[in-house]
């Protein structure tokens, strides 16, 4: 075999030491280098977990708070619904017998009604009696000045001579009695007592007039007091009426409350069943982080032994290349002489 060929088989070999050398250098380097960025992709990744964790427990307190809030709010709703229907029944019995007074106090109207035009007629009545009887009154009295006068006019007539006989002499004799006036008299003792009939009757009129007015100022004031208690009946059925209907949009928006409450309580069964989700991503993803670091790790033993390992190539390609590089020396002189030689 030829030196020179040798010499650049050697050379060549050399070469390729050093080749792979570098290239193992470059696989090492770009191992640590994944290596070093895989640290880091870990440790973005467990702050990121833990910033998760983090939300999820933040998430999981106000969930939590929700839900007590929610069962507060659905228990309120609930007495406010309950009060309402309760509200609404005492309004609908209040309304209904609010309507039974009215009714009622129709019925006194009615009857007071009656009355008073049944006192306005006894007391029309009893004004025609009374004027009647002081009209009685009046003829009456005018009788009775008439059957005086006429008993003075008798009075004063001349007396009456009335025979008594003769006397011794045979003379007639005569008394003069009064006039007779027992006809007069008569008639004033009748007139006398036409006017007491009279003003007794007028008396007993003015007495029942009286009563009359009495009757029909009271019949006015029970009608009139009847009025103001049926239209005071009026305005409190219409309150009542206003207070069903405000008993009744309460009562609907209780319901629409607890029809609220109901949605958020399933919305908080969703969220319930995201956080548990999301609580299965987290451990999952805290396990494949547990894994991922401790194939990292796994990567840094066998990273650190390779790199033990290049070290002793290292060491051993270049005593190799050294070892080459006199070996080539050695045929380079080896060949210079021969070449002298020829």
């Amino acid at each position: 075999m030829q030196p020179r060929w040798l010499t650049a088989q050697l050379e060549e070999f050399d070469y390729q030491t050093d080749y792979q050398s570098d290239m193992i250098r470059g696989l090492v380097q770009q191992v640590q280098s994944l290596l070093m960025l895989t640290s880091d992709v870990i440790q973005a990744s467990k702050s990121d977990v833990h910033a998760c964790y983090e939300k999820y427990l933040t998430l999981e307190k106000r969930y939590q708070a929700a839900l007590e809030l929610n069962a507060m709010r659905a228990q309120r709703v609930e007495d406010q619904l309950e009060a309402s229907i309760q509200a609404e029944q005492q309004s609908e019995q209040q309304f209904d017998h609010c309507g039974q007074v009215q009714h009622h106090w129709q019925h006194q109207v009615d009857k007071a009604i009656q009355w008073v035009k049944y006192a306005i007629e006894e007391h029309n009545r009893c004004v025609d009696i009374y004027n009647d009887a002081s009209h009685k009154l009046d003829n009456a009295q005018r009788d009775l000045r008439h059957a005086e006068t006429q008993l003075d006019i008798a009075r004063r007539r001349p007396p009456v001579r009335v025979y008594i006989g003769d006397n011794s002499r045979g003379e007639p004799q005569y008394r003069y009695d009064p006039p007779d006036t027992s006809y007069e008299r008569a008639q004033v003792s009748s007139a006398i007592s036409h006017v007491n009939r009279c003003q007794s009757a007028l008396q007993s009129a003015a007495g029942q007039l009286k009563r009359a007015k009495h009757e029909c100022a009271q019949a006015e004031r029970q009608r009139d007091g009847a009025i103001d208690s049926r239209n005071d009946a009026i305005e409190a059925v219409a309150l009542s009426k206003s207070g069903v209907e405000l008993a009744g949009d309460a009562k609907h928006h209780a319901v629409l409350s607890v029809k609220y409450s109901d949605e958020c309580s399933a919305v908080l069964s969703q969220i319930q069943v995201i956080l548990e989700q999301f609580k299965q991503v987290y451990e999952q993803q805290s396990t494949m982080l547990g894994r991922l670091d401790n194939d990292h790790n796994d990567a840094l033993i066998n990273m650190r032994q390779l790199e033990t390992q290049q070290e002793t190539v290292q060491g051993e390609t270049y005593t190799l290349k050294y070892t080459l590089q006199d070996k080539i020396n050695l045929l380079i002189a080896f060949d210079q002489p021969l070449n002298r030689s020829y």
